[in-house]
Formats: C-alpha cells, structure tokens, sequence
C-alpha cells in the first residue's frame, strides 16, 4: 500500500500554507441595505461587480466624477464585454468601503470619492467611508 503524505487535517498533500486576502466591502450597518433589479448594461463595455455607476442611454456606465454619468449605484453582479444586453440588480443604499469598490480613473482620491453620491437621486442612499 503506498504511503501518501497528508499536510494535516484539514491541508491537502504538498501545501504549506493557505493565504487568503480580501477587502471588506461593507463599513457599517446604516443606512439600510438597498438593492433595486431591473438595470442593464448592453455589454459593450466590461463593469466589474460593485462597480460605481450611471446610466446612459438607459444603459449602466461607469460614473465619471464631474461629468455624465453621475453616480447612481453600485453593481451587484459583473456585467459582461460579450455584446448581450444583461440585467443586473443596482446598489442604491448601504454603508460602503470605498476600497472594495470599482471606480472610473477620474475618482482619483479618496474626498473625490467620498462625495461621489452627493445629490444622487431618490432612492439613493450610499454612504461611503475608509475601512482600516
């Protein structure tokens, strides 16, 4: 019978370590979390998931910071660079860190950030913050 090397309980053969990293992406419990279905993205353009967006042309972009489209949202799924139009739920209330999020390169600091959703429309409700 051959004699197979365990690494442990719990740990396959042959590895050492299991590292794993994440960056939470909630900061707080107010205000409430809201998610809103029925937005789409006609895949012409890859939107990660928890993307910061607007909608052009009745289609979800990625917002820009003082230019169209202004904030509205946060992607609750990836919207895929396939051509298809694809539905997605929207983001448009919670307590955020704004490090997990997905921004356009125009949000260049944190401040930038931060205010992003200032004066977004009804039902907007997102608070943004830095975790750690």
């Amino acid at each position: 019978m051959p004699n197979i090397p365990y690494g442990g309980e719990g740990v396959p053969s042959g590895v050492d370590t299991q590292e794993f990293s994440y960056v939470e992406l909630l900061a707080g419990h107010t205000p409430e979390f809201l998610a809103v279905p029925g937005y789409q993205g006609d895949g012409s353009v890859a939107l990660p998931a928890f993307s910061v967006v607007g909608v052009t042309a009745g289609n979800l972009a990625l917002a820009e910071q003082d230019a169209l489209p202004l904030a509205i949202g946060i992607t609750s799924a990836p919207i895929l660079a396939n051509g298809d139009v694809q539905k997605v739920g929207l983001i448009r209330g919670g307590n955020f860190n704004l490090d997990a999020l997905n921004w356009h390169a125009s949000f260049d600091t944190d401040a930038k950030k931060i205010a992003a959703f200032e004066g977004a429309p009804t039902p907007t409700n997102i608070v943004l913050q830095k975790v750690g």
